[in-house]
């Protein structure tokens, strides 16, 4: 049987049941025998301002929402398997450098020697009380992964709003009465077609309730103070963290997952 044989066996076939209680509300109408609308019932706030996506994606206290359960998931599957600081090393063209550990170990040397001490209450990746009830890690929210590979994740949170682009990673002084946060105006596309902004601030974390979740809510704080600059609430604003999940293997090149999540 040829291929072209094959097309009108497949149909598509759209079912549709009367409602069950009389009181219930129908949400699809019947256009023509080939189209149905679909509507929201009356009342049903989707997509719009104050419906509830940054809490489904954020959670709250007692309970985390998407973003918090996907970091452990990733966390928690990658485990021991995390690569050493500057194995990987991001390049300004949304690529990876993979380095030998010898160089990687000089660099970390060398970072430890011009590093200030920090006490505990200067620490930069203390947890914020607000978020400490949001995360709740499961060790057994896992994927298998190869273990032949290891893995690093990198983290960007950046603001879209009136065509710019607001870094909320820059480590620039950041004044709460005249906010002023970095601006970027130009998306580009890597090799591979990705979108990717040059010059945007990209860190590498190794857990998710230390790390990755705590960059996230910093950057929400610095979107809330820079509320006037940015007008969180309009629909032109979009809140973007993104996650990069690179992967090396002994015989393999470098590999990058991207995993974004938006309000």
């Amino acid at each position: 049987m040829d291929t072209g044989s094959l097309k009108d066996l497949i149909g598509v076939y759209c079912r549709l049941r009367l409602v069950s209680v009389p009181d219930q509300e129908c949400c699809i109408k019947v256009i023509n025998t080939t189209t149905v609308k679909v509507h929201p019932p009356d009342g049903y706030r989707i997509f719009r301002n104050g419906d509830g996506k940054t809490h489904t994606m954020t959670g709250s206290p007692g309970g985390g929402g998407l973003l918090p359960c996907c970091l452990d998931m990733i966390f928690n599957s990658i485990g021991s398997l995390q690569a050493k600081q500057y194995v990987f090393k991001l390049d300004d063209r949304n690529g990876i450098e993979v380095q030998c550990d010898v160089d990687a170990l000089l660099e970390r040397q060398k970072l430890e020697a011009f590093q200030t001490p920090k006490t505990p209450s200067s620490n930069w990746w203390q947890i914020d009380p607000e978020i400490t009830d949001m995360i709740n890690v499961q060790d057994n929210c896992k994927v298998e992964v190869d273990e032949n590979n290891v893995y690093s994740v990198f983290v960007s949170n950046i603001e879209i709003y009136n065509n710019y682009i607001y870094d909320f990673l820059d480590e620039g002084p950041f004044d709460p009465i005249k906010p002023k946060l970095s601006q970027f105006q130009i998306f580009h596309k890597d090799q591979n077609l990705n979108m990717y902004i040059a010059g945007c601030m990209e860190v590498g974390v190794k857990s998710t309730e230390e790390e990755a979740f705590e960059v996230f809510w910093r950057g929400q704080k610095k979107r809330h103070i820079a509320n006037t600059q940015l007008n969180h609430k309009s629909s032109h604003s979009h809140s973007v963290f993104l996650i990069k999940l690179a992967r090396r293997g002994h015989l393999m090149p470098v590999g990058i997952m991207f995993y974004r999540t938006e309000s």
